[in-house]
């Protein structure tokens, strides 16, 4: 909160100006998008304002622009598996060709591999999965270091984007995009089971 403030000071800017706010809203880190969002939203009620959710693979494509080319975002979801997601730029705008799946790391970069032309793939996942992208000689190639992790630039530029087109909801109205449970509940789940 206190970078914030900061932020509007040095911009000389007012909560007032503000027209929405954009948010990463998931997959990721159960914890680490329960506080982002907390946050978005606590703002967004208490300023006034609507609320517009990213998703994070999506954020992730758009800070990588190629012309006419074909992005794969990529993030771990443990055990091997990632989450990913496909997209392909035309004519300057970031489209969806495939959703957002969990799959096996070998999997995802077998059928990125087989798309008709060379996938650029950014997120963390790259990283631990380089010797699998390489493997593909070129049809999966690797984004630049600067270009793997999400910025907050590409959360507020798709958030405007999404503004625009009326995706913003009420503060109350937006929930995490989480994919999967989280590892605590199956376990939980599990005990019950075991228990019964």
């Amino acid at each position: 909160m206190p970078q914030l403030e900061r932020l509007f000071s040095l911009a000389g800017a007012d909560t007032a100006e503000v027209a929405a706010l954009a948010v990463s809203i998931g997959p990721g880190s159960f914890t680490g998008l329960r506080i982002g969002l907390t946050t978005a939203k606590t703002l967004a009620y208490a300023w006034g304002k609507t609320i517009v959710g990213v998703p994070t693979l999506e954020a992730l494509a758009y800070g990588c622009p190629c012309a006419d080319g074909w992005v794969a975002a990529l993030l771990d979801a443990q055990k091997g598996r990632v989450y990913r997601a496909i997209y392909r730029w035309q004519a300057g705008r970031l489209c969806e060709v495939s959703p957002v799946e969990i799959a096996p790391a070998t999997a995802v970069v077998a059928e990125l591999a087989a798309l008709p032309a060379p996938v650029m793939v950014v997120g963390e996942s790259v990283r631990e999965h380089r010797a699998l992208i390489d493997a593909t000689n070129g049809r999966v190639v690797a984004a630049p270091e600067a270009a793997l992790m999400p910025r907050a630039a590409a959360v507020a530029l798709l958030g405007y984007e999404k503004w625009r087109q009326g995706s913003a909801v009420r503060p109350e109205e937006l929930n995490p995009f989480y994919v999967r449970r989280a590892e605590a509940e199956e376990l939980w789940e599990r005990r019950l089971r075991e228990q019964a």
